[in-house]
């Protein structure tokens, strides 16, 4: 949804044509840093996610992800995105 939205806010400030590389690069770093602000919760929240039904299957409770790597694919995910 966050892509969705700023992909419409982008094609609607537009003034004339549309330039749909830059529009493709704008959607793939947008989703990169929402990825990594998302990657970043799920870091923070690990012991609360652990005790509840719905969230203790995730991979960072479970152990079936580490907490390094969880991290470094946050920061290539943000790092990414932001030179996007």
């Amino acid at each position: 949804m966050v892509v969705f939205s700023g992909g419409i806010g982008y094609l609607l400030a537009q003034k004339g044509g549309y330039d749909w590389g830059l529009f493709i690069i704008f959607c793939v770093g947008s989703f990169l840093i929402t990825a990594s602000a998302n990657t970043i919760n799920q870091l923070i929240e690990i012991e609360s996610d652990k005790v509840m039904t719905r969230t203790q299957n995730r991979p960072l409770p479970s152990g079936r992800l580490t907490v390094t790597e969880a991290f470094l694919f946050a920061a290539v995910c943000s790092i990414v995105g932001f030179f996007a």
